[in-house]
């Protein structure tokens, strides 16, 4: 089947559509920093994760252990290093534990 010229993948579409519609390319990114978070720092520090937002490029993680918040704050500029490096297009100032 030959392509016609306004063809385009799903990927392309999706890409054409995220780009149109910023919140939902802020709810993509927030998936994206999601899944990131789980696979890098593994099961039991995500169910002490109760959210991840992200808003003007700063990422807002909120634990249920005070602990926790205060051992990722010693470890800020490798936990913001990470998710820095893993998020590559989308440009990250800053993170924020709660």
């Amino acid at each position: 089947m030959a392509k016609r010229k306004n063809d385009f993948t799903i990927g392309e579409a999706l890409h054409n559509f995220s780009s149109q519609s910023v919140k939902l390319k802020l709810k993509l990114e927030e998936a994206k920093i999601q899944s990131i978070w789980s696979s890098t720092y593994g099961d039991y520090i995500t169910q002490l994760t109760e959210s991840i937002r992200l808003k003007e490029n700063v990422v807002f993680v909120k634990f249920t252990s005070s602990v926790l918040r205060n051992e990722m704050n010693l470890n800020k500029e490798k936990v913001l290093q990470t998710i820095k490096e893993k998020m590559a297009p989308v440009e990250i100032k800053e993170i924020v534990f709660r």
